[in-house]
């Protein structure tokens, strides 16, 4: 053979080399979805806490697409999770308080997925996400909510959900588990628990969700217990939740599955008047929350934009190459094409809450209950509307200079862009609604959601 043969051959050797490793990776075979219920993002090391609460998640976090404005659609689980697994706002969906089930209109991810012929199967942990009360069992081939009582601890939903991942290998898997051990009461096994206690007890709480009185780790029921010991057993519980996390992800092939990790809501701890709680606030604490996104050759990254959970559906459809079907319109957005090549997505993002005038006491509000809060976050501001039951009630932050959102501004300040958030957030509120059905609990049933915190 020539010399000019051979470099032929070289050239051609190396034209191809290059253009297989240009080419793009092939979808994900497998997809985990992880829901850590009641996290805020704050109280994670990976968004910077000072605590190792999740090692495993930060772990995970340093090789993918870590969200660091990341705003969960609502402050309670119901319809949290609704708008995950269909890409639409509450409004939308019609699923917009807990035991509200969703309405048969909106197509849900697990819907497509099924039809595209993959293993689908949810394990969860939680009251909220009962079949019977979400219906948010649709197009799970498997949907454990076989709960203990009111809830079911991590370890038994997680030994679950990695028995249904082994035995549906030979599909692509769409496996979704929920994780509550974050949720009050806290109650962390004796080992985290002292791993995580202080020497200070910090001041005595002396306003207590009444689902928050527990007899673990803090002894007699009705004892008053100090803030920090409260701190301690809620970062020790997300550890809990960290380590199954762990135990998930030692089964799961890294290089074919894409992975998320996310919180359907946060926890307002020693920052407000009602303390350890949630759902009836629409603070930074509550509706800021994790968001990981780990996929092959997906690589990398900090991502500063403001996103919402609502984007979660129409991002995971084109990285796992599955078409998305014509009567699936979801509202949010492509967030690899977002951040990778420059798509439009609105600067701000929209959370509710329940209207309980109890959590707000201290500014003498008296709300309409049969409404939401509604809040719009944008760049530097934030908007909080109160459905008032005479007349709605506003606060304005500033969260460049206030993150804490304890000053709102005075009336009339920045009234430009003010009245622009404000002309937003009507057009979400003034959304119509699918019609939902509110399922109907049984006295039993009424008992267990009181319980934790989700009937007064």
């Amino acid at each position: 053979m020539g010399r000019r043969a051979v470099l032929h051959l070289l050239f051609l050797a190396a034209a191809l080399s290059n253009a297989t490793a240009c080419a793009p990776p092939a979808p994900p075979r497998d997809l985990v979805l992880v829901s850590l219920d009641t996290v805020r993002a704050d109280h994670l090391d990976a968004y910077g806490y000072a605590r190792p609460t999740a090692p495993r998640l930060a772990e995970l976090a340093r090789g993918a697409w870590l969200f660091r404005n990341a705003y969960a659609q609502d402050a309670n689980t119901g319809p949290s999770h609704a708008t995950l697994f269909t890409g639409l706002y509450p409004p939308q969906h019609g699923a917009v308080d807990n035991n509200v089930r969703l309405p048969a209109g909106p197509t849900t991810l697990a819907e497509v997925l099924r039809t595209d012929g993959w293993a689908t199967g949810a394990f969860v942990s939680g009251w909220p996400l009962r079949a019977m009360a979400s219906a948010l069992d649709r197009g799970f081939e498997v949907y454990d909510d076989e709960l203990d009582d009111k809830r079911r601890r991590g370890p038994q939903t997680t030994e679950r959900a990695l028995a249904w991942w082994r035995a549906s290998a030979p599909r692509r898997r769409f496996l979704f588990l929920h994780l509550y051990d974050a949720h009050g009461p806290y109650e962390p096994g004796a080992r985290l628990a002292r791993q995580f206690k202080s020497e200070r007890r910090g001041p005595i709480v002396e306003r207590l969700p009444s689902y928050q009185r527990t007899r673990y780790p803090f002894g007699k029921r009705r004892e008053r217990r100090g803030e920090q010991e409260y701190v301690d057993a809620y970062d020790a519980s997300i550890r809990e939740l960290d380590e199954r996390l762990a135990e998930l992800l030692a089964e799961v092939d890294l290089r074919r599955a894409a992975v998320v990790v996310l919180a359907d809501h946060g926890e307002s701890l020693t920052e407000r008047f009602w303390k350890f709680d949630h759902g009836g606030q629409a603070f930074e604490e509550e509706i800021r929350v994790p968001l990981v996104l780990a996929a092959p050759g997906l690589g990398a990254r900090i991502v500063d934009d403001i996103v919402e959970l609502v984007d979660v559906l129409p991002t995971l459809l084109p990285l796992l190459g599955v078409p998305t079907p014509p009567a699936l319109q979801p509202a949010g957005h492509d967030l690899v094409a977002v951040v990778r090549r420059g798509a439009a997505r609105p600067r701000h993002a929209f959370s509710s809450a329940r209207a309980l005038s109890p959590r707000h006491a201290d500014r003498g509000y008296r709300l309409d209950r049969e409404r939401r809060i509604h809040a719009l976050r944008g760049e530097r501001l934030k908007l909080i509307v109160y459905p008032g039951a005479s007349e709605d009630y506003q606060e304005l932050y500033d969260l460049a200079e206030d993150a804490g959102e304890r000053r709102p501004l005075p009336a009339g300040a920045h009234p430009a862009e003010a009245a622009r958030l404000a002309r937003i957030l009507q057009r979400y509120a003034a959304t119509p609604a699918l019609p939902a059905e509110r399922h109907e609990p049984s006295a039993e049933d009424a008992a267990n959601l009181r319980a934790l915190g989700y009937l007064d």
